[in-house]
C-alpha cells in the first residue's frame, strides 16, 4: 500500500514537473523574442517597427510537458519492475540509501550547471527538482520492494569477519539424512556450518518434484 501511494505520488510530481519545465521554455522563448524586437526597434525607424509580439499560450505546451513527465515516470516504474531480487542483491549495497539516492541527482544538478552557466535561477531549481525527484524515487523503490527488511539493509552494508575456520560445507545428502541436527547438539561438530544457495535451491527443486517420496525426504528441510 505504501509503495503504491509513493508511486502515485511520484507520477503526479512528474506530471507537475514536466508541466513546469514547458512553461519555462515558453517564457524564455517569449523573453528571447522580445529582447530581439527591442533590438530590431532601436536599430530601425518609428515608421517601419513591428508590433510588439504576444504572450505566448503556454497551457497547449504545459499540458504536452504534463504528458511528457507521465510517460517519463510511467517507463522509470516498468523499468524498476524489470530488477529482480537476485538482480538487486548483486547491486551496491549504498545504491539502497534514498539519502545517497537523493545526494547523487542533486550533485548531478550541480555538475550539470556548471557546464550550463547561462541558466537563472529558476532553472537551476527545476532541473536539481528534478533529478532529486527522480534519484530519490528510485531509492525509494527499491528499497521498499527488493529488500527483505531495513534490517537486512544495515547488515548488507556492515563488514562481516568471515570465519574460514573449522568451516563445514553441508551438501543435499547431509541434510536429507536428518541426522545432522541430533549431531549438532551433541556438539560433536565443532565451528560454523554453511550450507551454498545451489544446495538450497536443490532442495527446492526435490521439494516440488512430482515423486512423492522425494518430496517427503526433504519436505521437512524445505519448510
Amino acid at each position: 500500500m505504501l509503495y503504491k501511494t509513493i508511486s502515485i505520488f511520484f507520477v503526479a510530481a512528474c506530471i507537475l514537473m514536466g508541466g513546469l519545465w514547458a512553461n519555462y521554455v515558453v517564457d524564455l522563448k517569449y523573453e528571447k523574442s522580445v529582447t530581439t524586437y527591442q533590438k530590431s526597434s532601436s536599430g530601425s525607424s518609428s515608421s517601419m517597427q513591428q508590433p510588439p509580439p504576444q504572450p505566448f499560450d503556454a497551457r497547449p505546451w504545459m499540458i504536452l510537458g504534463g504528458i511528457a513527465g507521465a510517460i517519463l515516470s510511467i517507463g522509470i516504474l516498468l523499468l524498476l519492475n524489470t530488477v529482480t531480487q537476485e538482480m538487486f542483491e548483486r547491486l551496491s549495497p549504498a545504491l539502497i540509501f534514498i539519502a545517497l539516492a537523493m545526494v547523487v541527482g542533486y550533485l548531478l544538478s550541480r555538475y550539470i550547471t556548471v557546464f550550463w552557466q547561462s541558466a537563472d535561477v529558476t532553472a537551476q531549481v527545476f532541473l536539481t527538482t528534478t533529478l532529486v525527484l527522480v534519484f530519490g524515487f528510485m531509492g525509494i523503490s527499491l528499497g521498499l520492494t527488493r529488500a527483505t527488511s531495513w534490517e537486512s539493509l544495515m547488515k548488507a552494508v556492515q563488514r562481516r569477519e568471515v570465519v574460514v575456520a573449522n568451516s563445514k560445507i553441508i551438501d543435499t545428502s547431509v541434510i536429507i539424512d536428518g541426522r545432522l541436527v541430533e549431531i549438532c547438539h551433541t556438539g560433536f561438530i565443532e565451528g560454523t556450518l554453511i550450507i551454498p544457495r545451489f544446495v538450497l535451491q536443490e532442495l527446492q527443486r526435490i521439494a516440488d518434484s512430482p515423486d512423492e517420496l522425494r518430496r517427503a525426504d526433504a519436505g521437512g528441510w524445505i519448510s
